[in-house]
């Protein structure tokens, strides 16, 4: 079994890439958010998240993780989710 981590940060090529790096070494699952996280430059994202890739990072968006932890849109979880997905996209 290993324990899941969902991360979300800003200096995604500093701060963040470190403690991706240690998350995975301690055994975590790591789920990064992409479109929760950023640097100065759109290059430097784009390189980071494919090291944390090559690592065995998941590189994800909040959409994305959102419905993996809530599939199912027919309880009261899922529609909660549902919610926070639709007030994200009328702001």
């Amino acid at each position: 079994f290993r324990p899941n981590l969902v991360m979300a940060v800003l200096l995604t090529d500093v701060c963040f890439f470190h403690r991706v790096v240690s998350a995975l070494e301690a055994g975590y699952n790591v789920q990064v958010v992409a479109d929760a996280s950023g640097t100065s430059t759109t290059l430097a994202d784009l390189v980071t998240y494919d090291r944390l890739r090559d690592l065995g990072a998941i590189i994800t968006s909040s959409y994305g993780i959102l419905f993996e932890l809530y599939p199912d849109l027919g309880t009261a979880e899922g529609m909660k989710a549902e919610g926070i997905a639709a007030a994200s996209v009328s702001a």
